[in-house]
């Protein structure tokens, strides 16, 4: 994992031979859930060839506060010799174990997690309620137990790296030592390193994201607005663009192609862009594209959203970039913030200057958690919120089948004559 190079760097330590990808095959290009990490890949500059965008991960899908940031580099664990333990199992052989007993630790250190077939699912790093990230508990299809992936922030690793997210360490002494007190094993002593050890980059999918935006282009004219037109989305706005190769590698392996997709850029509350929400499309029917994750994130985006529109003091929150371009397709000045998942819509900060939240929630049993989270911590400091429902899936399966009029009447009837205001 980058974070564990770095952690490895700090501590004076470094890691026996160990698996290059989360999948466990040495040498592998990770395949994404929502965004993996380069490994060693770097975006071409000219808008006219593919972009590589960093490959994605094993079994899965990108980006977040410093909780987050902890992803995998394919650098990660190279060195030939287990350095700073003495007569101790190596990084990679204290990860084996963890991953020996991987249900166990699961229910100890993520306990709102559920087991779901060889699989523990849980909102994400921080342990909410949720199935964004999936931990591996057995060996199958030839993937390792104990990696993990979060599917909507693109990270990965292994149950040492899931240690340092829980627990808050940053030392890997401690990790590794926080490590053997549940396998029940004696502490590792320090060794200082003898010379010094190259630095590492702690944020490069942030880097990559913006990269990737510099050599895109506005969405007019191109498939990324006509997929959202036939989506029949009408408000737009700067955080979108467009670029005709993005990479995209299978979830379960596979050659890295080069596809069509629209980006959306991820910002915090300072407006610093923090990452890059990619969706592939197909271009000849002008819809999503038929590939098996269409949707996956680059960067960081915990506490973190897509936005559009204006400061004012109200803010409307939701999950989706098309569910919530489908409610600024009604309320079109009202400013909006796609969270982009359920877990995640939880995990918004909310701007100072934000005195209303206006939830739109989606009509599924993680939509209302991610909703009811975000409310009480709104209504905790003092703000105003009013949730609103769809009745089909989200608000853009209704704005096709009602269309615009019929959704502002409802949405008028929760938020009253102030609705009118931002029509």
């Amino acid at each position: 994992m980058q974070n564990r190079d770095h952690l490895l760097e700090n501590a004076g330590l470094r890691a026996a031979d160990g698996p290059d990808g989360p999948d466990g095959t040495a040498g592998s290009v990770p395949a994404s859930r929502e965004p993996r990490e380069d490994r060693g890949l770097t975006e071409d500059e000219t808008s006219s060839r593919p972009i590589q965008t960093e490959p994605e991960a094993g079994s899965g899908s990108a980006n977040g506060s410093d909780t987050q940031s902890g992803s995998p580099s394919r650098e990660r664990f190279r060195a030939q010799r287990s350095r700073g333990f003495t007569a101790m199992q190596s990084a990679t052989e204290l990860s084996r174990d963890l991953a020996g007993k991987a249900e166990a630790f699961c229910r100890s250190y993520l306990p709102n997690g559920k087991l779901a077939g060889g699989y523990w699912k849980v909102g994400d790093t921080s342990g909410s309620e949720g199935q964004s990230l999936q931990i591996r508990l057995i060996d199958m299809y030839g993937k390792k137990a104990g990696r993990w992936t979060d599917y909507a922030t693109g990270e990965y690793g292994d149950l040492l790296d899931m240690i340092s997210h829980v627990k808050g360490l940053h030392d890997f002494v401690e990790i590794a030592n926080e490590a053997r007190s549940f396998l029940g094993q004696p502490e590792v002593r320090r060794i200082e390193p003898t010379r010094s050890l190259p630095k590492f980059d702690t944020a490069p999918k942030i880097e990559r994201a913006r990269r990737l935006l510099t050599i895109a282009r506005p969405i007019a004219g191109t498939p990324a607005e006509a997929y959202l037109r036939n989506r029949g989305i009408e408000r737009f706005g700067k955080a979108l663009s467009y670029h005709p190769g993005v990479y995209y590698k299978p979830p379960d392996g596979g050659d890295m192609t080069a596809e069509p997709a629209m980006l959306a850029t991820i910002t915090d509350n300072g407006g610093n862009t923090t990452g890059v929400a990619r969706t592939w499309l197909d271009v000849d029917h002008g819809s999503l594209s038929s590939l098996d994750e269409p949707k996956r994130v680059m960067g960081r985006l915990y506490g973190n959203a897509v936005r559009f529109g204006q400061k004012d003091g109200v803010l409307g929150c939701g999950e989706g970039i098309e569910t919530m371009l489908s409610v600024g397709s009604v309320l079109t000045k009202l400013p909006i913030a796609a969270c982009l998942t359920a877990p995640h819509l939880g995990l918004f900060e909310i701007p100072d200057h934000v005195g209303e939240i206006w939830i739109f929630r989606d009509l599924d049993e993680a939509g209302e958690k991610g909703a009811n989270t975000l409310a009480e911590r709104a209504i905790a400091t003092g703000r105003k919120v009013i949730i609103h429902e769809p009745i089909y899936n989200d608000f853009n399966d209704d704005l096709i089948r009602f269309g615009t009029e019929a959704l502002f009447n409802r949405m008028e009837d929760d938020f009253g004559p102030v609705a009118e205001a931002f029509r």
